[in-house]
């Protein structure tokens, strides 16, 4: 048996979830009623649409304890005008005097999920709360005289100062608080990596190796409910339901609506102001006393749910077919613009090779995209690269030159031999006629040695040359928010308010300059948080809300749900790629002896932690060499 195991204090906890949701499921029925009128949704009439607070469908609240702080910037475009707060009775709810932060005590028996609403002018908006979900968990190793141990997995982001076990008689330990799911993990027993002599379930790492797998349970004793669409009529959706939900949470929009429970199935009454939107939607949420249902999201034109996906368009993001185009690998429109590095150090393969923008506008042109079924392009960096070639720091020390668009010299400037700022135009133009959306790949993390910013600031870049004589060079990990890809590329210190109003302007230039749709975001997880807060909220306030025009963000994340999910919200991306689902399918339809169970097990980990509709991506792909 293996000795990672749920502590006596994790037992109790679910014990005592499991007794207080059985009797709070009884009390709930009982209640239904009553609650339903008290805290209905706010007057129809009282809504105004497409003049409201909140941009887009506000994520949900996850409590992370007794205490959460909400920020609420994340969710309103102008927090003065909020009024009020109304928490339900399981939560305390405290306002900051200038309303930008919202802090929730739990004071009661929490189901696993509330509704919070936040009064502001005469609407009231609504917002799913998450009960907290993550379990006390130990995991131990048998001392055999290890000076020091540490533990790198899933549940520290593969960080092992994230992991310093301590010496407890004859064992090493180390506690965390984890969600349920599944959990890769490795010890480190002085400096040596080792799966764990105790563990004997293991799982592949996407490399030909294996790491130690902690499978972690819910509470269990029976099944959450599955909620599900049976049909639509002509005011109203019904929906069915398998290990019945007490009552659905029901939102249009940010507000909640009521539903009503007949027979077996549940009745939804569309809002009369649905009419007088184009897009507008449902999202539906059912729970009973042993967990939550998966999530429904209706899409609805003019106020009836979309029974073809001709209704479709690039600006639902749900519906995005996305393809990855590498400027200069992609098709040579015009070889005008063709300038080679010349420098005989660099192979042919790592040279520009002519792709260009009026290549991917002439491709647009004939139907390529269309054929493919594709509403979405995702752009490479077009930012002015360096016109020499350098040299990677870490064996086998290649040289190379910026084709690919990652090393900007200059952050304002469209690179010559990708093409011309009427070309560039021209290709948004011609992509919106044909209903395709451009997504620009930008490069906020680091810049090129060359770059002005860092001549004329070099102290802009974080550190280099670590205290302990290492460079600060691809730790992806240890050092997630300063490392550096190379040596000539300088992470940049986005904690710094400074830099980091300059770089979110400069990817504000581009999409204010060109229309586009929204960003690739490289490197996510090697910038703070807040960066990514601050540039959505510039996008929402300087283009979104006054030229009511839709924006999507994806981002890049390697590393354990947890981590990429703490990236994404209304506060900061749509989405990003899923690649702990990529890396597994890859396992079992790349290996006969890998079951189907293992995807099965990943796709529901994706499902609680994203939801069920959301907009992640499962992998990369890449454009094809067409013109060479």
């Amino acid at each position: 048996m293996s000795r990672a195991f749920i502590s006596e204090k994790s037992v109790n906890y679910h014990r005592f979830k499991q007794t207080t949701m059985k009797i709070r499921w009884l009390a709930t029925i009982a209640l239904f009623a009553f609650f339903q009128c008290k805290n209905a949704a706010p007057k129809i009439s009282n809504m105004t649409a497409g003049n409201e607070d909140i941009i887009g469908l506000a994520s949900a609240i996850q409590l992370l304890g007794v205490k959460t702080t909400v920020l609420l910037e994340d969710y309103f475009l102008d927090v003065s005008k909020i009024d009020s707060v109304r928490p339900p009775l399981s939560l305390s709810a405290l306002l900051s005097p200038d309303k930008k932060e919202l802090q929730l005590t739990i004071e009661g028996d929490l189901p696993f999920f509330e509704n919070l609403s936040i009064f502001a002018g005469a609407l009231r908006y609504d917002f799913l709360i998450k009960a907290p979900q993550k379990i006390p968990v130990k995991l131990d190793l048998a001392d055999k005289n290890y000076r020091s141990v540490q533990v790198k997995g899933e549940m520290n982001n593969w960080n092992p100062a994230d992991g310093k076990m301590q010496k407890n008689g004859e064992n090493w330990s180390v506690e965390f608080e984890l969600m349920p799911g599944n959990y890769q993990y490795l010890f480190i027993a002085d400096g040596k990596e080792m799966l764990d002599p105790a563990n004997s379930s293991t799982a592949p790492n996407g490399m030909g190796g294996t790491n130690s797998l902690l499978s972690l349970r819910g509470a269990g004793g029976g099944s959450p409910p599955l909620i599900f669409s049976k049909k639509a009529e002509k005011d109203k959706v019904i929906i069915g339901a398998e290990n019945q939900p007490a009552a659905l949470k029901v939102y249009w929009q940010n507000h909640l609506i009521e539903s009503r429970k007949v027979a077996e199935d549940f009745e939804i009454a569309l809002p009369e102001i649905a009419k007088t939107v184009k897009r507008s939607f449902l999202r539906i949420y059912g729970q009973n006393e042993f967990g939550v249902s998966n999530d429904i999201l209706i899409p609805l034109e003019f106020g009836a749910p979309l029974n073809s996906p001709e209704q479709l368009s690039r600006a639902d993001n749900e519906a995005q077919i996305m393809y990855f185009v590498l400027v200069d690998r992609f098709f040579n429109g015009n070889p005008q613009n063709d300038r080679p590095v010349k420098d005989a150090r660099v192979l042919p393969i790592a040279n520009y090779q002519g792709g260009d923008i009026a290549g991917i506008t002439q491709k647009i042109k004939e139907g390529y995209f269309k054929s493919l079924n594709i509403n979405s392009i995702w752009l490479s960096p077009i930012t002015q690269n360096p016109d020499s070639a350098f040299q990677e720091y870490p064996e086998p020390r290649r040289w190379y030159t910026g084709y690919h668009g990652y090393w900007p010299v200059l952050s304002y400037k469209l690179d010559d031999r990708f093409g011309s700022d009427a070309e560039m135009k021209e290709l948004v133009k011609t992509a919106h006629e044909n209903g395709i959306n451009l997504l620009l790949d930008y490069v906020c993390n680091h810049v090129h040695q060359d770059h002005p910013m860092i001549k004329n600031h070099p102290g802009w870049a974080t550190q280099l040359d670590l205290p302990d004589g290492r460079k600060n060079l691809r730790i992806w990990d240890e050092y997630r928010l300063t490392t550096w890809f190379d040596t000539f590329l300088p992470t940049l210190d986005l904690e710094n308010p400074e830099v980091a109003g300059v770089q979110s302007d400069s990817a504000m230039y581009w999409v204010k300059l060109y229309g586009l749709d929204g960003y690739r975001q490289d490197a996510t997880k090697h910038i703070p948080v807040d960066f990514w807060r601050l540039l959505t909220r510039k996008l929402k306030t300087q283009v979104m809300a006054p030229e009511n025009r839709s924006l999507y963000q994806i981002g890049e994340t390697y590393g354990s749900r947890e981590l990429i999910q703490s990236y994404m919200g209304s506060g900061t991306m749509e989405a990003q790629f899923d690649f702990p689902l990529y890396f597994d399918a890859r396992e079992v339809f790349g290996k006969k002896e890998t079951s189907f169970k293992f995807l099965s097990a990943s796709l529901n980990e994706t499902f609680r932690y994203f939801g069920h509709h959301s907009t992640m991506r499962s992998e990369e792909h890449t454009s094809e060499l067409q013109s060479h």
